[in-house]
């Protein structure tokens, strides 16, 4: 069974580095995933830099993403988690984009993207992504899309750092 290396990320806007064995709608969401000052996402920001994709499902509505994040990464303990306050319009869609963030064992796990509607999501799409801001607790979120920043403390409930 052969090793992948370690993707060579290239810049990106605002100068973050993008993760090549990624296409151009993934590495959108999971730069807004991963951007923060918080340790938890810096942690995040540089697996996704240096994983590679390691399997890619597209189900019509959407696309389901595998990653798989070098040992020598670090990593959030055993954390298990999810991320989903990041959405993304897409031209020719007549709704959002949503995408989710699982976190697994301390790692970035998948990453899908789906409309609600069913509509198909091509894999070349292009799209402008952003925040949704989440009112409420984990489980009970009230959600508000198109935000123009991060609402910091929702990620900290969502990935355990707040009782």
């Amino acid at each position: 069974m052969g090793s992948n290396p370690t993707p060579s990320a290239t810049s990106g806007p605002r100068g973050v580095a993008l993760n090549p064995s990624l296409n151009e709608l993934e590495n959108a969401a999971m730069r807004l995933f991963t951007e923060g000052d918080l340790a938890e996402l810096t942690v995040l920001r540089r697996q996704w830099q240096q994983c590679w994709a390691h399997g890619r499902r597209y189900t019509g509505a959407g696309f389901v993403l595998r990653f798989r994040v070098p040992r020598e990464c670090p990593r959030l303990g055993r954390l298990n988690a999810e991320l989903d306050d990041v959405s993304g319009e897409v031209p020719g869609l007549d709704e959002d984009v949503h995408f989710l963030l699982f976190i697994r064992h301390g790692r970035i796990a998948q990453l899908q993207g789906s409309a609600r509607s069913g509509s198909w999501i091509p894999p070349s799409a292009r799209c402008r992504v952003h925040y949704n801001l989440h009112v409420g607790r984990p489980g009970a979120w009230k959600i508000y899309d198109n935000i123009g920043e991060r609402q910091l403390s929702y990620v900290t409930l969502a990935l355990g750092l707040e009782g």
